[in-house]
């Protein structure tokens, strides 16, 4: 995942990746959600900008947020 968001910072877009844990008592296990998020910018009726992160992925699957980070990677390079 690392590797990929380096990738595609050096293409020129910013993705970040969060990941938060919660306990699930029925499977009593801890489950980890990834994020995957960039900044956004959009002019607000007052005519000022405002910063906002726009969320792109949110699941429990690493291999779901590697792909998407690959599809990523593959529109930004061509």
């Amino acid at each position: 995942m690392k590797k990929l968001q380096t990738a595609i910072l050096k293409e020129g877009l910013i993705v970040s990746i969060d990941t938060r844990q919660f306990y699930v008592q029925d499977q009593q296990r801890m489950i980890t959600i990834f994020r995957l998020t960039t900044p956004v910018s959009h002019r607000k009726k007052t005519g000022k900008l405002k910063d906002e992160r726009m969320t792109i992925l949110s699941s429990a699957s690493g291999i779901e947020a590697i792909q998407c980070l690959n599809d990523i990677y593959k529109a930004v390079k061509t």
